[in-house]
């Protein structure tokens, strides 16, 4: 048997970086001034580490997937490369984030 199914374009993102609460699931953004914000989010399918993500965020948004201790509204991060992606491939999906 063979299932088959439309390709879709989907947001894609670690498992790890939509986080969830008694409130709901989001995400941590990133805006152009280094400062966060939390954002509701709806997850759909699980696909490996990776999550879809239906409603909350667009395809560009910068997403903090790593280093949420003390992470709140309206702190100021610094973006760190990942060390497993180089500059070349750097892209804004591929941004981690630290604490400032």
């Amino acid at each position: 048997m063979t299932l088959t199914s439309a390709q879709v374009e989907r947001i894609l993102l670690p498992f790890a970086a939509v986080r969830r609460d008694r409130g709901g699931e989001f995400v941590y953004l990133l805006n152009g001034k280094g400062v966060v914000k939390r954002t509701p989010v709806q997850s759909g399918i699980r696909i490996a580490d990776k999550i879809e993500v239906l409603k909350g965020i667009n395809a560009g948004d910068r997403i903090i997937k790593r280093g949420f201790l003390g992470l709140r509204e309206g702190k100021k991060v610094k973006m760190a490369a990942s060390p497993s992606v180089t500059k070349k491939h750097l892209g804004k999906r591929d941004a981690t984030m630290i604490l400032g």
